[in-house]
């Protein structure tokens, strides 16, 4: 969506890295648009998985009609760096350990599935670095 502080951090990592930067806009009308598509895909009427999803699948979408067949996706950063909002309200420092352990043995359940689900919708394969056991 327009003023996502993603399309940001998206640039400033890009620039940093030197790659190419694609920005894809979407309106809540295209997502809207989406859902029973989304829901057909992903298996499941679940309404967290199923807003999670609905961006992925519509940015898979555009990345497929460029002729990208692998991309590399930042599923389980969050949860091994802590950068959800609510982990820096974490009381002391084993509370937020606990907490990104907790996460990420429950990624596969959830957000791995669901990630994997929406971009292979378009044929697309997603690669997720960041949970690599060797990372």
């Amino acid at each position: 969506l327009e003023g996502s502080p993603d399309l940001k951090a998206a640039k400033e990592v890009a620039d940093f890295l030197g790659t190419v930067h694609h920005e894809f806009h979407f309106t809540v009308q295209d997502g809207i648009d989406a859902i029973e598509d989304v829901i057909y895909h992903i298996e499941t009427y679940d309404v967290t998985t199923i807003r999670a999803s609905t961006p992925m699948f519509l940015m898979s979408r555009k990345i497929k009609s460029l002729g990208v067949k692998m991309v590399i996706s930042g599923e389980g950063a969050d949860e091994i760096f802590g950068g959800y909002l609510y982990f820096h309200k974490a009381p002391n420092k084993e509370e937020f350990h606990t907490e990104t352990c907790r996460k990420i043995k429950a990624l596969h359940q959830y957000d791995c599935l669901r990630a994997n689900k929406a971009t292979s919708a378009w044929g697309l394969e997603a690669r997720v670095p960041f949970l690599d056991k060797e990372f």
